[in-house]
């Protein structure tokens, strides 16, 4: 079945799997819900046209410290915020992983990829299973397009490109995207879902609406001018 250009999606990963929210380009509905795998983000029978996931998809070959230029032009942007971007693990450290690589492993494979290399941080180790699945399913996307984005870079542009410093698990920080989402028409009635935090469905709202963007048009990508690899899958971040 092809994709239906009447539909955009965001995608955030969460402690049951995913949690997606679809929007309706022409009426603004608005549909939640959660997934276990990236494979079944892609087989929701709205088939999104464009879908934006929070989650690295063009890794890199080689890591430097400071990440991806694209996680570096996010950090500079961010200010603040800028804590909340992690560098991408390699593509051998993804390898490493796929082999049943620990912690320790997965991050010696990443220092291997050049002299000086950093290795990983567990953080970033934590997300390597929602990592593969992505970079697992996208082998099998042609009438798409799937993009990366940012939540907090996609508030940033939402709020005029003035960062939301209150943290978004504090209340403020919560309140304060809560108001921007609504404002944009992008909150669902009920952000609360069973598998998955407030913050992961107010996530996945704001990089909805950049899925949204990218769909009309009107989206950047940080860097400015990011290439894509050789999959054809831009190295930016979508904002």
């Amino acid at each position: 079945m092809a994709a239906s250009p009447a539909w955009v999606a965001g995608a955030d990963g969460c402690r049951g799997g995913w949690v997606i929210v679809l929007r309706q380009r022409a009426t603004g509905e608005l549909r939640v819900r959660t997934a276990a795998r990236f494979a079944d983000v892609l087989a929701m029978p709205e088939r999104p046209r464009v879908i934006a996931v929070d989650m690295p998809l063009a890794l890199p070959r080689v890591a430097v410290r400071g990440g991806r230029d694209a996680e570096r032009a996010a950090r500079a942007l961010l200010g603040r915020r800028g804590c909340t971007v992690f560098s991408s693990p390699t593509v051998g450290a993804l390898a490493a992983f796929r082999a049943g690589g620990d912690h320790r492993a997965v991050s010696a494979a990443n220092r291997r990829s050049a002299v000086g290399a950093p290795g990983l941080t567990l953080q970033t180790y934590n997300l390597l299973r929602k990592i593969d699945e992505v970079a697992q399913a996208l082998t099998h996307v042609a009438d798409r397009v799937v993009i990366e984005a940012h939540p907090e870079l996609a508030f940033l542009a939402a709020n005029g490109g003035a960062p939301i410093v209150a943290p978004k698990h504090t209340p403020p920080g919560r309140r304060a995207r809560t108001r921007l989402l609504a404002r944009l028409g992008y909150l669902p009635a009920t952000p609360r879902l069973a598998g998955a935090a407030v913050d992961d469905v107010l996530d996945a709202c704001i990089v909805c609406w950049t899925a949204e963007r990218r769909a009309a048009g009107r989206a950047l990508v940080v860097p400015a001018r990011a290439p894509v690899d050789a999959r054809g899958i831009s190295t930016g971040i979508w904002r």
